[in-house]
């Protein structure tokens, strides 16, 4: 009997161990098995991960991008409401000027009209003359200026024509007469000089 419980002493000594190598085999396969699944969500969570740090710094380059257009219109919305309020106050008085216009013109036809008459009044004539210089320094200080083109090449943006000469005084598409005298206020015509132009006979 002691060499029969000897040998399943062995026996059941050497199954306890068979065993423990079995299961640490099984144990073994699932493990790596889980290690490469482990390994690739790994890798699936870094590509998403960098996919969403790619298109989080898309986004942001974009709104930057945005963000600068943005400011760029603002700023050239403020400069261009800035140079509009300064051509309002430049030019503000352009329909006051445009409504003394014609009593410049009814004095300066009274002085035209008193110089030819041999016995006008010298006193009447230098009130006449002392009034119209005195509005045409008043117009000056206000930026306003004459458009005189005697002899000037013709210039459609400044000079109306009213008919057209022909003749050898002044070059061709030159002024020849200028009828009514027109105005400047600063750099815009006020009201254009009315003219007769020259043309070759």
């Amino acid at each position: 009997m002691n060499k029969k419980n000897t040998e399943q002493r062995i026996n059941t000594e050497e199954t306890p161990e068979n065993s423990d190598t079995s299961i640490s085999e099984e144990e073994a396969e699932p493990t790596a098995t889980n290690d490469l699944v482990e390994s690739e969500e790994l890798e699936t969570e870094e590509e998403e991960v960098s996919t969403t740090e790619n298109e989080a710094l898309l986004q942001v380059a974009t709104l930057k991008e945005e963000l600068l257009r943005q400011h760029a219109e603002m700023d050239n919305f403020r400069k261009r409401m800035s140079r509009e309020q300064a051509d309002r106050l430049k030019y503000h008085h352009m329909e006051f000027i445009r409504e003394l216009l014609p009593a410049i013109d009814s004095l300066e036809r009274a002085l035209a009209h008193s110089q030819q008459q041999v016995d006008a009044s010298s006193s009447i004539l230098e009130g006449i003359e002392m009034v119209h210089r005195m509005m045409q320094e008043s117009l000056n200080k206000f930026g306003v200026s004459r458009i005189e083109p005697q002899g000037d090449p013709f210039d459609p943006n400044c000079h109306q024509a009213v008919g057209m000469v022909h003749t050898n005084e002044v070059p061709e598409n030159h002024v020849l007469d200028v009828f009514q005298v027109g105005y400047y206020l600063h750099d815009r015509v006020v009201r254009p000089a009315m003219v007769r132009v020259a043309e070759k006979p």
